[in-house]
């Protein structure tokens, strides 16, 4: 045979082609290799693998263009060896195996297009070329089979596979090897390439993974042993779906597997491939018999035969001879005697190598499975778990307690003694009539239900589903109400209901979740037993359910309504958008406690709000308003500062960029920070003081460009009022005047809206005392006396009604013309009724408001206080009231006071028989005239002056100064003045006004040093007096200021003018 001319000259497309070989060679650096591992995602040997093949076809396309078919066997052999590493790498199951019998069919193409230029066209070289293509056609013929087949059938192959696989790739490796030894003018380089490449195919070792060997080797036994336990088959099921990459819950998928598997059962059938076709029935049946419609359909047919709800007693061949048992597992010994499995291999473990009853010696001491009496026996106890399950029916319906009871003692042990019982409760429809006594069942059997319940369900789907079609969420989430034994119970039902589906069966989990998120109450009690301390299993199950709840955003709001907001959190700091939004949008709707709003600050909703209000329009609608709902709190508001979130909220408030729906909660979190605290949390991040003035002039300038109807406008207001309120520096007060705020404010008193006009008497009652003579200018010219009156009526809004009394106590007492106005409109009336029946603040407002009208200058008007019981509110007020209260109640006390004198009328002479008798009717002891409460407003007479030395007593208080003042109304120098003086001794008043002396303050220092003046001029009192008070007028001569210390001396001085003193 002639050398056939191989190669052309070299030109630059052969220069082209050799070095796409050279690179694809070069890329190709395999070791034996050992496949265990599957991966269900493209991998990067994956990716360099179809790199591979897409260069090696370019290489050999390319080649035949230059070449033509110079060399036809090697060309088409080539093509041949792309094609099937192609179909190999596409293989579903196995693809470690199939893609490195892949790899390695890439590796041979250069390696043969680099012999092709040095061969010759010999019968060795023929004959090495044909085995080749022999063994490359069954590696065709393989993959082409196992790629058309379905995964499940990958699966139970896959030993062939590895094995087939193996023995293709080492005979691939041989016969290439053979190509090269029949040419001995093949390159060194080329040789020793080859040689290299049929050492790692030679020595290749496939394996399949443990996973999948499992797997088959599970199904063998299954086969081989009758399996018919459910348990095993879902588990078994659970193990294929997991090697197949399918989940577990996905039912729909598994079904669709095991057709396709059916089909090529039947395929098999139709090629007369027997063993085939046998292995995959018994597979199919393996995988079916435990069916629940098998088992059901079983359970019918045995009720429907079953004439008798009797037992039926085990037959003598059933009981195993060791244990007198009835036997689970029957094994035969080679004499033919059976037992019980565990039994008689204990037997053998002690050392025994006889048989048990006929004392023969067991040449083997093999066992073998009595697969017919273990049916027989399965079958007796088939029939007597039936009648078992139709008795505990009637003793259900009973409604007997004690039959109740034994039922559910029975369909506990029935459930422990085979698979099929939770099929067959099933069937009988238990759960439902379990449900039914559940609700109307007495506590005793409470407990007992729900523990059968969970048993029953516990890897029962197709229970699970009756149980939720039945009502049971709702049923078992009223159970969560009762005491901690019930709820405990019942919360680890719905555990039950949550667990993962096996089988066949859809999962219940998505529809109990459905269920449970529409009771009402489900949330908030399992949040409650979360918390529970007492028992922990029990509340650690009940946040298990609470974070399947999770998967629902209104879920996490409904709670955090229940005051568990850990989900609600972790979905505002790290969920998507939408949730964030939906999150933000809850905490401004739900009703806060002082204590829930400190949770959410702890666990950082202020820091990451403030971040939420930098952002797009809708999220800083929603941060805004949850913001505004958070900061009640004073923890709160510290963290909004430390946020660095004031600037921003003033920058949304006051912006005309933005509209009403921002501004509104910008405003109302604004009103927050200062309506009680003034300018405390005025501060940016850094902790340093913003401008106060500007502030202020900016919510000036906003107040008076809003438009009438603005929502913002009453927010604005009482942010003003907190501002007000506060101590504010000069600058501030400086701007407050140059931007005419009270200008600004006043018209508001005129607005129709109750919420705007209110808060504006509430700023105006913080702004009166400095803006008195605008304020009530304002007032006259608009005529807004009644308006005044009408909100001191109003009890139901008590700040208000105090506020009006606040602005009417700072207005200048000598307006004549609007305490004419206030008594037109019966203000005094409504007056003394705030300070009888009002609150604290009221009364104190009032009682400012009422003075007023007590001025010793309107004899009629003090007389109509009078009237009115004003000396008993005052009375009230002095023990009960505010420190402001009381002084102002002694300021009154000293206004009706001053008037006494002048009402005070001499005594009247009566006649007696026919004499004229002069008898001095009974006179004041102070002013010596006729005298009362109602007439002359006499202290004495209304029985105030005890009162008043109880106020002198508070030495260190304002009131004490106010009560001397009008205890001085009694001692007047020119009219009474040794009658008072001796009243107040009587009335052991001058002590406390002593010790006023040295403890009390500044003011009340020199009005008791006044009156002491006035009371030492009697001498006798100045005698019993003297001692004491040398001591303390010498000390506040000597200490005191300079103005105390003249008065005291000039006191001092007028005792030392007695030339000597008597006891009184």
């Amino acid at each position: 045979m002639t050398t056939r001319t191989c190669f052309p000259t070299r030109s630059s497309s052969y220069v082209q082609v050799h070095a796409l070989l050279l690179e694809a060679a070069s890329e190709v650096k395999l070791e034996p290799c050992v496949c265990s591992k599957r991966s269900a995602t493209p991998t990067k040997l994956d990716k360099m693998l179809e790199k591979e093949l897409r260069l090696c076809e370019r290489s050999c396309s390319l080649r035949e263009e230059i070449l033509g078919a110079e060399v036809p066997e090697i060309s088409h052999l080539s093509r041949e060896i792309l094609d099937t590493a192609f179909a190999a790498h596409d293989v579903l199951m196995e693809k470690e195996t199939f893609r490195s019998l892949s790899s390695y069919f890439c590796s041979i193409t250069p390696v043969l297009e680099g012999m092709r230029r040095e061969i010759k066209d010999s019968l060795a070289t023929q004959q090495a070329l044909e085995s080749l293509q022999r063994d490359i056609g069954k590696a065709k013929s393989f993959v082409n089979l196992y790629k058309k087949k379905s995964r499940f059938y990958q699966l139970m192959h896959c030993r062939n596979i590895v094995k087939t696989a193996q023995d293709i790739t080492r005979d691939v490796g041989n016969s290439l090897a053979l190509v090269s030894l029949a040419n001995t003018e093949v390159s060194v380089d080329i040789r020793n390439n080859v040689e290299k490449l049929k050492d790692q195919m030679i020595h290749v070792e496939y394996q399949a993974s443990q996973q999948k060997l499992e797997i088959v080797e599970k199904i063998e036994m299954g086969i081989k042993e009758h399996k018919t336990d459910q348990a095993f088959v879902n588990d078994l099921i659970r193990q294929i779906a997991c090697a197949l990459g399918v989940a577990v819950e996905d039912s729909s998928e598994m079904k669709l597997i095991l057709d396709d598997f059916r089909r090529e059962k039947e395929e098999a059938a139709e090629k007369k491939e027997r063993e085939e076709e046998a292995f995959m029935e018994q597979i199919i049946a393996l995988l079916s018999r435990c069916t629940p419609e098998v088992i059901r359909e079983e359970y019918r047919v045995l009720r429907s035969t079953g004439s008798s709800t009797e037992e039926l007693p085990p037959f003598d061949t059933f009981l195993c001879p060791l244990s007198k048992g009835v036997m689970e597992d029957p094994v035969s010994v080679v004499t033919g005697q059976t037992y019980e499995r565990a039994r008689i291999q204990e037997w053998f473990a002690c050392g025994n190598n006889t048989d048990p009853i006929t004392k023969q010696i067991l040449p083997v001491l093999d066992l073998k499975p009595n697969h017919k009496l273990r049916e027989c026996i399965e079958e007796w106890a088939d029939r007597n778990h039936c009648s078992q399950i139709c008795n505990a029916r009637k003793k259900l319906e009973s409604g007997e307690g004690a039959l109740i009871e034994q039922a559910l003692h029975d369909l506990l042990e029935l459930w422990h003694r085979s698979y099929k019982i939770r099929h067959w409760i099933a069937e009988e429809q238990l759960v439902a009539l379990l449900l039914e006594l559940l609700r109307s069942g007495d506590k005793g059997i409470r407990c007992n239900i729900l523990s059968v319940l969970q048993t029953i369900i516990s890897d029962g789907d197709d229970n699970k589903r009756q149980l939720v079609d039945a009502g049971g969420v709702g049923v078992v989430v009223h159970c969560l109400a009762r005491n901690i034994v019930v709820s405990k119970l019942a919360v680890a039902l719905l555990v039950e209901l949550l667990q993962s589906s096996s089988g066949f069966m859809p999962s219940v989990a998505p529809l109990v979740l459905e269920r449970l998120s529409q009771e009402g109450e489900s949330i908030m009690l399992l949040v409650t037993l979360s918390q529970n301390r007492e028992d922990m299993e029990a509340a650690h199950n009940a946040e298990l359910v609470l974070r399947k709840l999770c998967n629902k955003d209104e879920n996490l709001v409904e709670m955090a309504k229940a005051n568990w907001f850990t989900p609600l959190m972790e979905r505002l700091c790290h969920g998507s958008d939408d949730s964030k939004l939906k999150m933000a949008t809850a905490l401004g709707d739900l009703e806060l406690t002082q204590l829930s709003m400190e949770t959410l600050g702890d666990k950082g909703a202020i820091q990451t709000l403030a971040e939420m209000v930098a952002g797009k329009l809708e999220f800083k609608v929603a941060a805004l308003r949850a913001l505004q709902n958070l900061t009640s709190c004073r923890a709160n508001k510290k963290r909004l500062v430390e946020a660095g979130a004031v600037p921003l909220v003033l920058d949304h408030l006051f912006s005309v960029r933005f509209a009403v729906n921002v501004r509104e909660p910008a405003a109302a979190i604004f009103e927050k920070l200062v309506l009680t605290d003034g300018t405390t949390f005025l501060v940016d991040a850094n902790g340093d003081a913003l401008d106060s003035g500007k502030v202020l002039n900016d919510l000036l300038a906003l107040q008076d460009s809003l438009s009438s109807a603005s929502t913002v406008r009453k927010h604005v207001l009482s942010s003003l009022q907190g501002l007000v309120s506060s101590p504010l520096d000069s600058e501030a007060k400086k701007t407050f005047k140059e931007a005419h705020g009270i200008a600004i404010l006043l018209p508001l008193l005129e607005r129709r809206e109750p919420e705007v006009r209110d808060v504006a008497v509430e700023v105006l009652c913080c702004l009166a005392s400095e803006h008195a003579h605008e304020i009530s200018s304002f007032i006259m010219e608009k005529k807004l006396a009644a308006l005044l009156v009408r909100l001191l009526n109003n009890e139901r809004q008590g700040d208000v009604a105090a506020a009006a009394a606040g602005i009417l106590a700072c207005l200048p007492q000598e307006d004549t013309s609007l305490t004419k106005e206030l008594v037109e409109e019966n203000a005094v009336s409504a007056l003394i009724h705030l300070v009888s029946h009002g609150n604290v603040r009221l009364k104190e407002s009032a009682i400012g408001a009422l003075l007023r009208f007590t001025l010793p200058s309107d004899i009629e008007l003090q007389r109509k206080l009078v009237d009115l019981g004003i000396f008993t509110a005052l009375k009230g007020l002095i023990y009960s009231g505010t420190q402001v209260s009381k002084v102002r109640a002694a300021i009154a006390l000293r206004n009706f006071s001053a008037s006494t004198m002048k009402l005070s009328t001499p005594p009247k002479l009566h006649r007696c028989c026919c004499f004229l008798v002069g008898k001095a009717s009974v006179v004041c002891r102070v002013h010596g005239g006729q005298c009362g409460e109602k007439t002359t407003f006499c202290l004495v007479e209304a029985e105030v002056v005890p009162d008043l030395v109880l106020l002198v007593r508070n030495r260190e208080t304002d009131s004490a100064g106010a009560a001397v003042d009008a205890l001085s109304t009694l001692v007047l120098e020119n009219e009474n003045l040794e009658k008072g003086a001796r009243f107040l001794h009587d009335e052991k008043a001058v002590g406390p006004i002593l010790d006023l002396v040295s403890h009390g303050t500044e003011p009340s220092k020199e009005k008791s040093l006044d009156l002491l003046r006035k009371v030492f001029k009697v001498k006798k009192l100045a005698g019993h007096y003297a001692d004491k008070a040398r001591i303390l007028l010498v000390d506040q001569a000597t200490h005191g200021s300079e103005a105390i210390g003249k008065q005291a001396t000039r006191v001092l001085a007028s005792l030392e003018n007695f030339e000597s003193s008597s006891v009184y």
